[in-house]
């Protein structure tokens, strides 16, 4: 499936976009990223861009592996319809990941 699975790349009717996706990166780690601009970021924060990233350790990472499958961004891709599910299953098996945000333009 790759090393990259994407639940969500839109855009509304308004011109906002969305993306949000998970990955492994380079150390081995799971991470979820969210990426938003637009006039619904604007409406929220009061600014263009909103980003975030949810980053879950080696340990962390190897536990999800073993519980969901080897392969675990094909297993992320099967099992979980959304990055919310999928963050709400990793916090409730290996704990929260460490959380970065920003929102500016």
């Amino acid at each position: 499936m790759g090393d990259r699975h994407v639940f969500e790349d839109s855009q509304d009717e308004r011109g906002s976009r969305r993306y949000a996706d998970a990955y492994l990166d380079g150390d081995g780690r799971l991470v979820l990223s969210i990426h938003d601009l637009g006039p619904v970021v604007e409406d929220f924060f009061g600014c263009f861009e909103y980003e975030s990233f949810t980053t879950f350790s080696v340990e962390q990472t190897t536990r999800l592996r073993a519980d969901l499958g080897e392969d675990l961004i094909a297993a992320i891709g099967e099992r979980f319809a959304s990055q919310r599910e999928l963050a709400e299953y990793a916090a409730a098996l290996v704990g929260s990941g460490e959380h970065w945000s920003r929102a500016g333009d």
